[in-house]
């Protein structure tokens, strides 16, 4: 009897924790508007779709286009210009998602620039791809589609 209260006590008494904390100091710079972040978003012009809002964050607001047909598709022409201002070449991929996070699945945005259609991109260093189109295809009626644009850049290798 003795041996197992030793040997329960050895195990509980040999290093076991159940949590620890610690505190770290982190440094983050949030650009004041999304044209001079690490991936630059540039309406191209007075777009009634594209542009930015009053704090500075880019948007696409297709609502005054009014209501659009069912499977129709819709070009918004040299939208907006795409900048690395990343000290590194970087992969930018573009993600419609609900509020939610799930995909969207009634409608497709789709990027045209110089090299043809694209969801995800290559940019050197300070590189930039400029007037790229938006394509807007519908396949279901709705009154309304509120969605993010979740844009996502990883070093490339």
């Amino acid at each position: 009897m003795g041996t197992i209260v030793l040997g329960g006590g050895a195990a509980l008494g040999s290093g076991a924790f159940s949590s620890v904390t610690a505190e770290r100091s982190v440094t983050v710079h949030v650009e004041e508007d999304d044209a001079g972040a690490l991936i630059g978003l540039v309406p191209n012009g007075d777009s009634a779709y594209v542009r930015t809002d009053s704090d500075g964050v880019f948007e696409i607001d297709l609502a005054s286009l009014g209501d659009i047909n069912v499977d129709a598709t819709v070009t918004i022409t040299d939208a907006f210009t795409l900048e690395n201002n990343a000290g590194e070449s970087l992969d930018i991929s573009f993600e419609l998602v609900e509020s939610d996070g799930s995909a969207v699945t009634d409608f497709e945005l789709t990027f045209v620039g110089s090299s043809g259609e694209f969801d995800s991109i290559t940019l050197g260093s300070n590189e930039s791809e400029e007037d790229i189109d938006i394509l807007v295809e519908t396949s279901t009626v709705a009154d309304e589609f509120d969605v993010e644009l979740r844009i996502t850049a990883t070093p490339t290798p």
